[in-house]
């Protein structure tokens, strides 16, 4: 096996097409090494500028000042994105609330008005690896048996005391070599990129983040090159095999994530309430405000000068406040709901990305190392949780305040009390934790094992049933 297994080594780094590969290869590492550093230096100023806006708006003195300020949690990059996270400018947000509506807007940048399924078409490391290694995989293995048998060498390889399953060993492991080879020197550019713009840093994030890669990447190339040489042995013919081998991967890598976006927004998932299901939630939002404020001042529900209102004990105040926090929580269920369709339909289009290998390599491998969509859905939580801290905060010492009229929603009543010491508590994003990841990651991850078993014992069954006597007999 050993012979067969340098044998087939030198053939590979010997062929031309293997050494354009090869090539290809480190270029797109070294393109995503640049582009990737541009945007990281491009992040990092924004997040600069973000830390000292959050530091200002926190700057404040009393209750009133607090509730009068829009504050924000804002998600920060990992140092990462640059393996797993490929529209990482897309995937972080900010929330921004304002404590008096405690209506929460969400800003992410996205060129889909459903950013749940914002598409990741940046030069990343998975990018790569799921297009370009992918392809190299056929290239290095369509003809990996069929080659032999079409030379005549198959059957005195197998004439000699070497199994089947050897030989099919021995192939896979010289594909696997060189594709890992071709893929730990391309990442070693990349980060060589990287590291001169002073764009990474060497922590355990990112060594960790590095250890998972590879080890994904190993099970998704794997699924490749056994499928193509179980294609090579079951149809015995090198051209036959690199045609329907293009093909599976076209459909595979191509067709099936170009399709699942249109199939999860036929899914049926509707809004509460019949709306239209494509226009943005926040539309309803607004227009509920806006026609409940309307509604409410043709009422005569007006804020009324304090001297008028302490008059009768606030008894107008009241009203409209009930009416407003009424009102709130109205548009935060509007908001919510649009949220879950959003995420809904994202479900339905990562299942059917499932059906690609190279999404089920993705999805695992980003989910393992809390990137994607687990950190969305990770930052979502923080935030929320973090503006219902603050709110919890303004309210107790609002209460404390036995000058305070005590009316939630209108900010001309709140407390004019200091606020006090230790302030306004900062937002600090932590990463997700391993639970998260693995609720996210374990189902891709289980698909992308199955796919790989799968593969390796079709290439099993195919060498094994390859009939090199008959062939021979048939050239003789």
């Amino acid at each position: 096996m050993q012979i067969i297994l340098m044998q087939q080594l030198r053939e590979y780094f010997s062929s031309l097409r293997v050494q354009l590969g090869l090539l290809i290869v480190v270029a797109f590492f070294s393109i995503n090494g640049l582009t990737s550093a541009w945007r990281m230096e491009q992040v990092d100023d924004q997040q600069q500028r973000g830390r000292a806006q959050v530091e200002d708006r926190l700057d404040v003195e009393s209750l009133y000042e607090a509730s009068n300020t829009w504050l924000r949690a804002e998600g920060q990059a990992t140092g990462t994105e640059f393996i797993a996270e490929g529209g990482f400018k897309w995937m972080w947000g900010r929330l921004d609330f304002l404590l008096n509506w405690a209506h929460p807007s969400w800003f992410f940048v996205a060129r889909d008005v459903n950013f749940w399924m914002t598409r990741f078409d940046d030069i990343d490391w998975l990018l790569v690896v799921r297009i370009v290694l992918s392809f190299l995989c056929i290239v290095l293995a369509y003809h990996g048996i069929s080659g032999e048998v079409e030379r005549g060498t198959l059957r005195r390889f197998l004439a000699n005391p070497l199994s089947r399953a050897r030989l099919l060993t021995a192939k896979y492991l010289a594909g696997l070599l060189v594709v890992m080879v071709a893929t730990l020197v391309g990442a070693v550019v990349s980060l060589l990129v990287l590291s001169l713009h002073g764009a990474i840093q060497f922590n355990l994030v990112l060594f960790t983040g590095i250890g998972l890669f590879v080890l994904g990447t190993m099970l998704y190339v794997s699924l490749f090159l056994f499928l193509a040489l179980g294609v090579s042995a079951l149809v015995r013919n090198s051209v036959a095999s690199l045609v329907l081998l293009t093909l599976a991967w076209a459909v595979f890598v191509v067709v099936v994530p170009q399709t699942s976006y249109l199939i999860a927004m036929q899914a049926g998932i509707e809004p509460e309430g019949g709306d239209d299901p494509g226009r943005f939630w926040t539309d309803a939002a607004w227009e509920l405000r806006r026609e409940t404020v309307n509604a409410l001042m043709r009422q005569g529900m007006n804020v009324r000068d304090s001297s008028l209102a302490v008059a009768d004990g606030y008894a107008q105040e009241q009203r409209l406040s009930r009416q407003l926090v009424t009102l709130s929580k109205e548009v935060e269920r509007l908001n919510d709901d649009g949220l879950l369709r959003q995420l809904a339909r994202y479900r339905v289009s990562r299942a059917v990305n499932l059906l690609s290998p190279g999404y089920a390599y993705q999805y695992a491998t980003e989910a393992l190392m809390g990137a994607g969509s687990v950190k969305r859905q990770s930052f979502y939580r923080q935030a929320r949780a973090y503006r219902e801290e603050v709110a919890q905060i303004v309210r107790e010492r609002d209460a404390a305040d036995p000058n305070s009229p005590h009316l939630p929603q209108l900010m001309a009543f709140r407390s004019k009390a200091p606020l006090g010491e230790p302030g306004l508590p900062r937002f600090s994003e932590r990463p997700p934790t391993w639970g998260e990841r693995l609720e996210w990651g374990s189902v891709p991850l289980l698909v992308l094992v199955l796919e790989a078993v799968l593969a390796c014992l079709f290439a099993v069954w195919a060498v094994n049933r390859t009939d090199v006597t008959g062939y021979a007999m048939s050239e003789s």
